[in-house]
């Protein structure tokens, strides 16, 4: 007797279909994604936006509540988010270490940032794998650190310079 396999075409075509529908929805919603991510970094400069950030954060309670995990995670999110915007390393991606090493190998950051960030790092890790609570000493050491490290690689208008220079 001749089978009838009629309904295995039909069930390949709508799977299919349905793929292709999947891949059209996620290539919207990505396209869409990416254009208002494009327009908000083009409108805003990178040391603006970790400034807010950072305001933000500090006046976000997190301390005030006890959450140093996430008050530490947010801190190294947003450093390594203005590094990834203001110098095209890929912080956010990475892990420390992986981090640590594809900055030694550029040149994109000074030794002195480079080593200023090591120790920031360290501190963010240990707060958030380590569970160690920190003291409000440190917590203000870490959060000017990150602060400073922005207003310090920040670019700087000609303007500014020629004020400086005067």
């Amino acid at each position: 007797l001749p089978v009838d396999r009629s309904w295995r075409w039909l069930a390949w075509t709508a799977g299919g279909v349905g793929v292709l529908i999947f891949c059209g929805l996620l290539g919207v919603f990505l396209v869409r994604k990416y254009r208002r991510g494009d327009a908000l970094v083009a409108t805003i400069p990178p040391h603006e936006w970790a400034f807010a950030q950072l305001r933000a954060l500090a006046d976000s309670g997190l301390i005030e509540a006890g959450e140093f995990r996430p008050f530490y995670y947010r801190l190294s999110e947003i450093t390594r988010t203005y590094i990834e915007l203001r110098f095209g390393l890929m912080a956010p991606e990475r892990t420390t270490e992986e981090f640590l090493d594809e900055m030694r190998s550029s040149n994109a950051l000074d030794e002195t940032d480079q080593a200023q960030l090591q120790p920031f790092l360290a501190a963010c890790d240990r707060v958030k794998y380590a569970l160690y609570e920190p003291t409000t000493t440190e917590i203000e050491g870490v959060f000017n650190a990150a602060r400073d490290f922005v207003e310090r690689t920040r670019p700087r208008s000609n303007v500014a310079v020629a004020e400086v220079a005067a």
